[in-house]
């Protein structure tokens, strides 16, 4: 029953399949905006590159890693920025994929969160 929840909940979320480079990008996200990339070459290096718009006066983004079965790992890179910032993070595990949530947007006008990733970044 709630392995049948959680592939209809992963039905419903938006999942970005990088380009042949590896790189991609996730829409303007918004609040409680969440954006799964699909890690097909099993890297365990990644580049986010999260560009704040509508002058944001506080951010929080999460990148964590999850397997196929809907299990994700504690965030492994938590990224605060008011301004365009990129951050490298090193997994610990290869993963199937990566989940990026917008938990904290507030202050500004409509403010938005895009994320710019490369999975395989040295």
């Amino acid at each position: 029953m709630i392995g049948a929840f959680i592939l209809a909940l992963a039905l419903l979320l938006p999942v970005q399949q990088p380009n042949s480079d590896g790189s991609g990008t996730c829409g303007a996200l918004s609040a409680a905006g969440v954006c799964t990339v699909q890690n097909t070459g099993g890297v365990i290096h990644a580049s986010f590159e999260t560009v704040p718009a509508g002058s944001p006066t506080s951010v929080s983004v999460t990148v964590q890693g999850c397997m196929r079965g809907g299990t994700c790992d504690t965030a492994s890179a938590t990224i605060t920025s008011t301004t365009p910032l990129i951050t490298y993070v090193t997994f610990a595990k290869a993963y199937d994929s990566f989940q990026v949530t917008v938990g904290t947007l507030s202050g500004g006008t409509s403010p938005t969160v895009t994320v710019n990733y490369r999975l395989g970044a040295n």
